[in-house]
């Protein structure tokens, strides 16, 4: 039953859909927090016997421009304006998965992007 729950992980389609599968008795709480060097904001959720950490946020046009800066990769302006905390958009899959293995490296920790396994 989806009623009743509201969830402030929004961010990530994917694990909102993952989360929004449990039932009311089995809602997930967010325990645990963590901000990496980019001041990328982290919750736990625990899931499964472990614990899931989900961004709270999309990957935000500052934090892209980052990774776009020291891996000289080009950025495609919107035509719209945006601040540096907007998310980040005119990114494809392997521009992602490139982010996720940056900032894997970057931080010394492993970060993937979401699945439903």
């Amino acid at each position: 039953m989806r009623s009743g729950i509201h969830f402030t992980l929004s961010a990530i389609t994917t694990v909102s859909c993952l989360l929004a599968s449990c039932s009311s008795h089995e809602k997930p709480v967010a325990t645990k927090r963590m901000t990496n060097t980019l001041g990328m904001s982290f919750v736990s959720v625990p899931l499964e016997g472990r614990d899931l950490w989900v961004s709270k946020h999309e990957t935000r046009v500052k934090e892209y421009a980052a990774f776009a800066r020291e891996t000289k990769r080009p950025v495609v302006k919107p035509d719209f304006r945006q601040t540096g905390s907007h998310p980040a958009v005119n990114v494809n899959w392997g521009d992602a998965q490139a982010f996720c293995e940056w900032l894997s490296r970057r931080e010394k920790r492993a970060y993937r992007l979401p699945t439903d396994r």
